[in-house]
């Protein structure tokens, strides 16, 4: 399913059955999805599959959702839940809450959590059957790679102190404008009854109308609308009628690059969607939440929508616009081929989380069909900041002012180790190194992980990733080499690519995939990162989360804040 699809179904069952629903506690994990109840005035995180099971063989996967209110009252989005499991030998789950049974017998309790509110269901797996052994998530960020001694770790420069966070500002918008719509005018789309979200692919007008959309009022976002007056600046477009939303056309910018198009044998000028206009303030707010100790593992996630696509690489080809291959562009709104350190961390709005305490720029070749030439449109990516496998969490440090790298081979025509990792974002399919072929409704998944470890001297390298270097595995614990002797968080980005009705995944390719049609495309994945964080958020996110090894989940910072 569709995860914009999926968020919406959440939200459409917390504000459907806020009504009706009596609890004051978390719901019996053994209710059915129709049965969830969720109370106005207890907050809380309500679990359920679809469809309903209590227990699972071996191999067996099972969906579930989750949907609830804050300590505030308010919604949590599925994309602020963060889930686990109790035992991992038994079961697994997916960051979007695709259970997948182990090999290993006995019962397993998977969490949802968002701040300080959990949510839980008991399953029951049976094991082991003749189903074969359980496949994996396609989209974890941790790899166990061969084991090799451990070498005892380099010392290393003291830990940077906690900055005092700044006062925010308010975030302001622009008012939505109430208009009486023209015969022939937008061609709008229902999205969503008043009180639920409203949730679309891309940059969009969104209208709040009554039945008759003869009043309403529309305002430009990106992916998604409370479907509510508070979303539209408290203005009421029809006092006393009931109200829907609906959604334009998604909005598109035209990009001409003939070296491109020519290498390719598409056409010159490409139509990419336009990207989300960012937040130019602070973003943070007190919450009280700190993140919880899980398998002792440090981590911290922010999500960024897309904020453009260009034929530029600020890294690979600094002050050289259009020579780069299309590349599709999360975080600084500003990015572009003359981006430096300086412009990156004072300038441009932000699409993640935080608004500019993240003005961090992260990117990675565009998906086209290469029979149509059609660029297909991210989701929004999500990018982690972890201790890494089996690292010491005390030891790794922010990440300096002014670091760039890349990560993944742009001349690789094979398998990338784990480098690289391809799957789709619910349907199992064996990671080939390649696109996936991914079901109609659900998302192409590209995960790339940077190395961690740094040289402790050079920002950048040549090459862009000889100063950088990734661990030497081991168990009980990894290190650094003696080269690259200081451990930084390992950065992973996951950008998603809805298959739409009517896609021939078979034939996307990377705009990096300068190979042979023969092969399948994807095995010139790569991405690149420029550090653009407030250097006290980032302290923050280090020290309370990774050092300590908290799972602060989405946006929070282990201070008690929450970036939003």
């Amino acid at each position: 399913m569709n995860f914009r699809l999926r968020s919406a179904t959440v939200l459409s069952l917390i504000s459907t059955l806020a009504i009706v629903g009596c609890s004051d506690g978390p719901a019996d994990p053994t209710d059915t999805a129709a049965t969830l109840h969720i109370s106005r005035r207890a907050p809380g995180i309500y679990v359920a599959s679809i469809p309903h099971r209590d227990s699972l063989k071996s191999g067996e996967q099972l969906q579930l959702l989750a949907a609830g209110l804050d300590t505030k009252g308010r919604l949590i989005l599925p994309s602020a839940m963060t889930w686990s499991s109790s035992d991992e030998s038994r079961a697994t789950v997916s960051l979007r809450g695709m259970v997948t049974a182990g090999n290993t017998g006995g019962p397993v309790v998977i969490s949802a959590t968002s701040g300080t509110v959990v949510g839980r269901a008991s399953l029951m797996v049976v094991a082991p059957s003749a189903s074969g052994p359980a496949p994996t998530d396609p989209t974890p960020p941790v790899v166990v790679p061969p084991v090799v001694p451990p070498v005892v770790p380099p010392v290393v420069p003291p830990v940077v102190p906690p900055v005092v966070p700044p006062v925010v500002p308010p975030v302001t918008t622009p008012p939505p404008v109430v208009v009486t719509p023209p015969t022939g005018s937008t061609d709008w789309s229902f999205c969503s009854n008043a009180g639920n979200i409203c949730s679309f692919l891309g940059l969009r007008d969104v209208r709040l109308a009554n039945s008759s959309g003869s009043r309403s009022l529309v305002q430009l976002a990106y992916g998604t609308v409370p479907c509510a007056v508070y979303g539209f600046n408290n203005q009421n477009p029809a006092p006393g009628e009931s109200l829907h939303c609906d959604y334009g056309p998604m909005k598109f910018t035209s990009l001409t690059n003939p070296n491109f198009g020519a290498a390719a044998g598409l056409p010159q000028t490409f139509n990419v969607a336009m990207g989300s206009l960012g937040s130019g303030v602070a973003q943070r707010t007190t919450t009280g939440a700190s993140g919880v100790y899980t398998d002792g593992t440090g981590s911290f996630r922010t999500t960024c929508q897309l904020s453009k696509a260009l034929f530029d690489d600020p890294i690979v080809y600094p002050g050289r616009p259009g020579a780069a291959h299309l590349h599709i562009f999360f975080g600084n709104t500003g990015i572009n081929a003359n981006t430096t350190t300086a412009s990156l961390t004072t300038s441009g709005n932000s699409t993640c989380r935080g608004g500019t305490l993240n003005r961090s720029a992260y990117w990675s070749p565009a998906m086209y069909d290469s029979q149509t030439g059609e660029v297909q449109t991210p989701d929004d990516g999500i990018f982690y900041y972890k201790t890494g496998y089996n690292m010491d969490a005390t030891t790794i440090k922010p990440m300096p002012a002014g670091l760039r790298m890349i990560a993944g081979d742009v001349t690789n025509r094979s398998v990338q180790d784990f480098k690289v990792i391809w799957g789709c974002q619910n349907a199992y399919i064996p990671d080939a190194g390649s696109i996936p072929n991914c079901p109609v409704g659900d998302a192409v998944t590209m995960v790339v992980l940077f190395p961690q470890c740094w040289d402790g001297v050079n920002l950048d390298s040549p090459d862009h990733k000889s100063h950088m270097a990734y661990p030497i595995y081991g168990s009980p614990r990894s290190v650094c080499p003696s080269t690259h002797p200081v451990p930084l968080p390992q950065v992973t980005e996951i950008i998603h690519w809805t298959v739409k009705p009517g896609a021939n995944v078979n034939v996307w390719r990377l705009a990096s995939d300068n190979y042979s049609t023969s092969l399948r495309g994807g095995f010139s994945a790569h991405a690149d990162w420029m550090m653009g964080w407030d250097a006290g958020t980032m302290s923050q996110i280090v020290t309370q989360c990774l050092n300590k090894v908290i799972d602060c989940g989405v946006g929070l910072i282990g201070n008690g804040q929450e970036l939003f």
